[in-house]
């Protein structure tokens, strides 16, 4: 359920952002509203690709730096030596 929330996320910050990214940038030649779109879908799709890709890369080093604490813990209640 967390990752879909995420990746729904994802999607609405990528089309905001280029949304936000080709109202800021007014050197565009674009003939048509369908052309508009294309541009700002396109853009989204390649923000989009790269979060999903980041965040995938970061739970995993999350998941291996977690199991590597819990390896490494000392346990309680052992004989002290």
């Amino acid at each position: 359920m967390k990752f879909t929330r995420a990746v729904l996320l994802f999607a609405i910050v990528s089309i905001a952002l280029s949304g936000l990214i080709y109202f800021i940038n007014p050197g565009t030649i674009i003939n048509s509203w369908t052309d508009k779109l294309m541009e700002v879908g396109t853009v989204a799709l390649i923000i989009f690709i790269f979060l999903l890709i980041l965040y995938i890369i970061l739970k995993m080093a999350l998941k291996s730096a977690m199991a590597v604490r819990k390896k490494n813990l000392p346990k309680q209640g052992g004989p002290k030596v």
